[in-house]
Parts: C-alpha cells; structure tokens; sequence
C-alpha cells in the first residue's frame, strides 16, 4: 500500500509499503481414509499406519485425504498392490515447495486363491497341446513317444502358486492320464489338472 508523508513546506513524497508473506511451510495431513473410513488410530503426527487383510481382489486403495493447509500438495507411490506385502506412500509437499512429510501405508494383500493356470506349454514342438475342457488338456505326441512327464511341459502360475506332481513322468503304454495339482498361493485350494 501507499504511504504519502508531507514534508514541513508541504511537499508530498510516497512511499509504497509491499507486504509478502512468507510461504506455509505446513505439509501435514488433517485426515487419511481408506474406503471413506478414517485410519483406526489416525494423527497427523503418526506417519506410519499398516492395513493387514487387504482383499485378494483390492488391486488399488481408495485413498482419501485432506491437507492442514489448503496449499499443500500430495502426491501417492505405490498404490498398485501386487499380492502379499506393499509399501503406499503419500507424499505431502507445503506450500513452500520444501518442506515434504511421508505418510507410510505398509499394506498386505491377501494372496490369491486362484487355482487357475496362467498358460500351459509343450517343451517338444512336435506336441501339439490343446484345452478339452476346464482344467483337462489333451496331448497330442508323436508315435513312437514312450513316456510324458513334467519335463515336456512348462507351466506359467499365478505369482505365489505351487505345483505337485505325483509321479515325474508317466509310460504312455500302461496309462495316458499325467495328472498334477495346482495349489493356490494362499494354499486353501488346490486343483487337480
């Protein structure tokens, strides 16, 4: 703002007063929920938190925030779960483009229970590998071939998932059924194939 100060022979003479304030330097949270439910246990000034039993099917939290100061800024990493442990981090930013405070959400997805295979490929190109119905795929061998095992096939699992085999290979003359078992990677489940 203007300052005009008269001299003693009344000559005018302005000053302009220019006020800047000084940038918020407050990089707090004033509330962090999940799925519009406030943290249990939430303070600005607690700045980790762990959610446990995140379901298998939860892929990204619904994260919602306020800043304390309206100015602040947050930017969020990590929040694409992969099953079991996952780090989510919000990144608050103050108005002063400085000063910074981390929130840590240390999250476990629960692993899946999926059964499924991801893919099923022959070892041998001459086997040509064909799906008959659900969880039953018909191999089709060259004459001659003797035995089929574990080693002329290769399976793509769902991350965290196991494989029994009964037997390593079996001989094509007694029986024509090589069977394994898929077992989910939370283990509740398992598969006959």
């Amino acid at each position: 703002f203007n300052i005009v100060v008269l001299s003693e022979d009344g000559t005018p003479s302005s000053y302009v007063l220019t006020i800047v304030r000084a940038k918020s330097n407050d990089a707090n949270l004033k509330s962090l929920s999940i799925d519009g439910s406030l943290i249990a246990g939430w303070s600005s000034d607690i700045t980790e938190y762990t959610l446990d039993n995140v379901s298998e099917n939860v892929d990204t939290l619904a994260i919602g925030y306020e800043t304390r100061d309206i100015n602040a800024s947050v930017s969020i990493v990590g929040n694409g779960l992969k099953h079991g442990e996952n780090i989510v981090q919000l990144i608050v930013t103050a108005q002063d483009g400085e000063t910074k405070k981390i929130y840590t959400l240390n999250v476990y997805r629960e692993l899946s229970s999926s059964v499924d295979l991801v893919d099923i490929n022959p070892s041998n190109p001459n086997h040509d590998l064909q799906e008959n119905e659900p969880y039953h795929y018909v191999v089709y061998v060259p004459y001659g071939t003797k035995t089929y095992g574990r080693d002329d096939f290769s399976l793509d699992l769902m991350e965290g998932a196991s494989v029994i085999y009964a037997v390593d290979a079996i001989d094509l003359s007694q029986t024509r059924d090589f069977v394994f078992t898929v077992v989910s990677p939370n283990g509740k489940n398992t598969q006959e194939y």
